[in-house]
């Protein structure tokens, strides 16, 4: 499934668009800021089993990022930052507390955009693996008390979303994020990676 959005820092009208159906979601613009940022996220999923017979899904989350310079200005002093997420599926969220989300990819660049350029960058790949609640061939000691199957509990990883940053020295530029829960996530995500030595 691939999602294309664009978003650049404030509030002026909205738009996001899913690619794969042609719908329409909601999500902010600005013209008054210099780089505009598109956002096409492609993921693939698979399953494979383990040798005890459970099965074991996969989901590897790509972002393709497109930033346009606006203006007439040459910015060659830009840093690209993009993020994505994955929630624990056994961590569901309490009354008033955000559900724990957890960095699998973190990425920070520097970047150069000519006046009036387009910029593509694709990210790494970031792999995110669950195992779903489901029914299993029984062991052998669970077949001796005569039980056919048993269950396994759902364990590991899901995908939460993404957020793209656009920073000239410590300001921001251009910002988007496939959910504005995302947004603490992700400064906390570059603040915890400047204060490791």
């Amino acid at each position: 499934m691939k999602y294309l959005g664009s978003r650049t820092v404030g509030v002026a009208s909205i738009i996001l668009l899913l690619a794969s159906t042609g719908k329409v979601v909601l999500a902010q613009i600005s013209p008054m800021n210099p780089i505009s940022i598109q956002v096409n996220a492609d993921d693939h999923k698979t399953s494979s089993n383990s040798t005890k017979h459970v099965r074991i899904e996969t989901r590897t989350e790509k972002l393709e990022i497109t930033l346009q310079n606006t203006t007439q200005q040459n910015y060659s002093d830009l840093t690209l930052r993009y993020c994505i997420f994955a929630k624990d599926v056994n961590k569901p969220k309490k009354d008033g507390q955000p559900q724990p989300i957890d960095t699998v990819l973190r990425h920070a660049t520097p970047i150069v955009i000519p006046k009036l350029a387009t910029l593509t960058i694709t990210s790494e790949v970031a792999s995110i693996t669950d195992t779903p609640n489901q029914d299993v061939p029984a062991n052998q000691k669970s077949t001796r008390r005569g039980e056919r199957e048993r269950l396994v509990k759902a364990s590991g990883k899901e995908y939460a979303g993404y957020g793209v940053e656009v920073l000239q020295s410590n300001l921001i530029i251009g910002q988007f994020f496939s959910s504005l829960d995302l947004t603490d996530q992700f400064t906390a995500a570059f603040s915890h990676a400047r204060k490791k030595p």
